[in-house]
């Protein structure tokens, strides 16, 4: 299993300033790191597993923080910059920022939204206050684009998943987007 990530690392060590090489080893990782945890937040992972998973995504974010500052951002390392902070420990420190970037990059892209919204949520670290933050934040923020559905949309995903959210949710604001 680990030749394949071994051969990657070697073509990222002879290109370490390429965005775009750092970007596929990064997400190769993060790949990784879920095959060794499982997609299912309620499950039991063992220690062994756990490890695993938190040291692809350490890893990610290693060979992404070079190109933290790049200026025009690709959308392609933006969304690889959300996608590993959703596997780390202090995950939501600037998750919402993270995506604040994918989101100016791609405004028009709901499930940019969507996924923020569910990467904000308990299990991945971040909590209620916030992802309700975040929803109203972004429905203002981008309000030309989406009027209220930028709301509807950061919500989307999380009530499909978490009771709590689905019976916080500012019923009207939601249909209204």
């Amino acid at each position: 299993m680990l030749a394949g990530i071994e051969e990657l690392e070697t073509v990222l060590a002879e290109s370490p300033s390429d965005y775009a090489i750092a970007t596929v080893v990064a997400h190769a990782h993060i790949d990784m790191g879920w095959s060794w945890r499982g997609s299912h937040f309620g499950i039991d992972v063992s220690e062994t597993n756990q490890n695993a998973f938190c040291a692809h995504f350490d890893r990610a974010a290693d060979i992404l923080a070079p190109f933290s500052e790049l200026k025009p951002k690709p959308n392609f390392l933006a969304a690889a910059e959300c996608v590993q902070r959703s596997g780390r420990q202090d995950g939501n420190a600037k998750i919402a920022d993270a995506y604040a970037t994918l989101i100016n990059l791609d405004p028009s892209n709901a499930r940019i939204l969507r996924s923020m919204g569910n990467h904000l949520l308990p299990r991945w670290f971040g909590d209620y206050d916030t992802l309700e933050l975040e929803a109203r934040r972004t429905a203002a923020w981008k309000q030309d684009t989406w009027d209220a559905g930028a709301y509807t949309w950061v919500q989307f995903d999380a009530i499909a998943c978490d009771d709590t959210t689905c019976a916080r949710l500012d019923i009207e604001f939601f249909v209204d987007g």
